[in-house]
Order: structure tokens, then C-alpha cells, then sequence
């Protein structure tokens, strides 16, 4: 198995700082005291793991909540995808089998839009 690369923020301008230098990332809003965050937490480090043109970020709500701030936080775990930029979307709870398709089609999308060849039935 792979190192994670999750990479964890307690403040507002180093987490800023992330946002502004990465263009693809996958942000997972989560609470240790949340049964629902804690058990989906190995699924997002996995996926670090597997997904290299994509940047995993967790913030933990209880530390960092003033991060919040901008972000609709509907429920706990949340997460954001960030393409190109730009809000691809957003999931609310811990659906791991969702996160992993999103995940999927963001990398997919990303590879095309960033210099790898359209396919013909793409174009």
C-alpha cells in the first residue's frame, strides 16, 4: 500500500495558500467526532494514493472551523472537487462508492483538458 497524501490544514492562510497554487483537489470537510467521517476517512486516503493529478485536502471542522466559511456545509463529511479552478461539485455524507466515482470521472477529466489527446468520440 502507498503513502497517503492527504495533506491536513490547522490555518486559514496556509490553506489559502494551497488553493491558489493547485487547480484539481478533492476537499473533505470532516469531524473526529462524526462516526460517518472517521469511517470514511481510510476510503479518502486510499484514493490519494491512487489519484496523482488530483490534490486530497481534509479539514478538520472542529479545528479549522473558520475555514468553513464559504463553503455550504450542509452535512459533515462533505466534499468539495475543485477542477481546473473551478466547483466540480459537491458530496454530501459518506457514500463511498460516490466519492470513488467522482473522484474517477474528475481524474478522467482532468487528464483531458490538461494536454493528454481528446479521443475521436470525445470531440
Amino acid at each position: 500500500m502507498g503513502e497517503s497524501k492527504v495533506h491536513m490544514f490547522k490555518d486559514a492562510k496556509s490553506f489559502n495558500d494551497f488553493i491558489k497554487e493547485n487547480k484539481n483537489m478533492v476537499i473533505n470537510f470532516s469531524s473526529a467526532k462524526r462516526e460517518s467521517s472517521v469511517q470514511i476517512n481510510p476510503t479518502f486516503a486510499k484514493l490519494s494514493e491512487e489519484y496523482h493529478n488530483i490534490k486530497f485536502v481534509q479539514l478538520e471542522v472542529d479545528d479549522v472551523d473558520m475555514l468553513t466559511l464559504g463553503f455550504d456545509l450542509d452535512e459533515i463529511p462533505s466534499f468539495y472537487f475543485i477542477n481546473n479552478s473551478k466547483s466540480d461539485g459537491v458530496i454530501y455524507g459518506a457514500h463511498s462508492d460516490l466519492l470513488t466515482r467522482k473522484v474517477d470521472a474528475v481524474s478522467e477529466n482532468i487528464q483531458y483538458t490538461q494536454g493528454s489527446e481528446i479521443p475521436d468520440w470525445a470531440k
